[in-house]
């Protein structure tokens, strides 16, 4: 069932729960008493309505049809304001409880709560009309105030993580060419001559072909080998910068605009009269 919400003109509208708690009295003292009750136990105006003899067109059982509430119910409820009772309402926001609590302290009773005698009484009259009571010149002492909501759209930002990009660390072979300068010996044959003076004769040995002497002569060769050393070593890792970006789009928001007909004052909660 819908949630419903009894003003002080007597209409019934449709508030944000999706339930209410209703208390039907005999005495209309008992509803002021079970009213007083509620705003004290931290209960609003705003959450609460009463539907009373004297208020002016009053289609109770409508209203909650239209609402969705059970015909048997809107019947029931519209019947015994019909007979004279005043139905008290209150939005509960989850202290349903709490509510039903303090309408029945003082006398309050709902269609869950009926007696014997009221249930049979409502199921014999299946078709029984729903008067609207009062008249132009009744008064309307509920002082109830009646409030319009304002919403606005807010931006709600998430954050998902996406994959930007790629870094491949590899290894490629660079061919290139270095040269080295290495030093080196080798051996020369240093030939002296001397001249014997005086003419020494030698007669040990004759004057012949075939004396040789023979001296090695040798050089240092320079032999180049190849072998792998570590020269330095490359690593890869991720690191997270943080940075700020804007985001940007459009939300509506409500806002209340006061309209008049006719010579009426109206004064905002800033004392300053407007009108549109």
């Amino acid at each position: 069932m819908c949630d419903l919400f009894l003003t002080k003109e007597g209409k019934v509208y449709m508030a944000m729960q999706p339930t209410i708690v209703a208390g039907i009295f005999a005495q209309e003292s008992q509803a002021t008493q079970a009213l007083e009750a509620l705003k004290q136990a931290g209960f609003s105006y705003d959450q609460m309505g009463v539907a009373k003899q004297g208020q002016k067109n009053v289609n109770l059982q409508n209203d909650l049809l239209g609402l969705g509430v059970p015909h048997e119910q809107a019947r029931y409820y519209a019947q015994e304001f019909k007979a004279g009772r005043t139905v008290v309402s209150v939005r509960p926001d989850g202290r349903e409880q709490e509510a039903h609590d303090l309408l029945h302290r003082y006398g309050g009773y709902d269609y869950e709560h009926r007696t014997l005698s009221q249930q049979t009484g409502a199921d014999d009259d299946q078709s029984a009309p729903v008067a609207q009571t009062g008249t132009d010149d009744a008064q309307d002492d509920f002082q109830q105030p009646r409030s319009l909501r304002l919403r606005e759209e807010r931006l709600n930002v998430t954050k998902e993580r996406v994959e930007s990009g790629e870094v491949n660390l590899r290894k490629e072979v660079v061919t290139e060419q270095k040269t080295i300068t290495v030093p080196v010996t080798h051996e020369e044959v240093v030939i002296e001559r001397e001249a014997v003076a005086g003419g020494q004769i030698d007669t040990a040995t004759p004057i012949g072909e075939g004396e040789t002497i023979s001296m090695p002569v040798s050089e240092e060769q320079v032999n180049v080998t190849k072998n792998t050393v570590v020269t330095g070593e490359v690593a890869i890792g991720k690191r997270a910068i943080q940075e700020t970006q804007q985001v940007t789009d459009t939300v509506r928001h409500e806002e209340a605009r006061i309209e008049r007909e006719g010579k009426v004052d109206v004064e905002d909660t800033e004392g300053k009269n407007r009108s549109r």
